[in-house]
């Protein structure tokens, strides 16, 4: 009688604009593991420099005894536009508890995109077009 477990998860984001050169977004999640019963939590930001550069920090929550519960996060991301391609280079530092601290680098190249923002309502999406 073995069950797949069940998560519930919730999350929500909100783009400030009008803040310096740039725009910032603002995260929050929650998962709830309904087999643990413990609750985790995350909060984080991000502040797009002249939409070139984006440092990023954050903190997560859960029960005493997960690995890397309590604890700050940070990082970055670079863009840029090549004409047809576009690269962006997101970088992640996770320190891991007993495991140690984690490095994750990701390397995006889109070909025929560029980046558009689109305003609806006050609120901005970051989308891709392809042409």
């Amino acid at each position: 009688n073995d069950t797949l477990p069940l998560l519930l998860r919730g999350g929500a984001a909100y783009e400030v604009t009008g803040v310096g050169p740039g725009k910032g977004l603002a995260t929050a999640e929650i998962d709830y593991p309904l087999d643990q019963k413990a609750l985790r939590a995350g909060v984080g930001a991000e502040y797009w420099l002249f939409n070139l550069l984006a440092p990023r920090a954050g903190f997560k929550w859960g029960p005493k005894g997960d690995i890397g519960a309590r604890t700050f996060t940070a990082g970055g991301g670079l863009k840029h536009d090549f004409g047809g391609v576009s690269l962006l280079v997101d970088y992640a530092y996770l320190p891991g508890g007993d495991l140690g601290q984690a490095h994750r680098v990701s390397l995006t190249a889109r070909f025929g995109a560029e980046w558009i923002d689109l305003d609806r309502r006050r609120r901005r999406l970051l989308l891709w077009e392809v042409k």
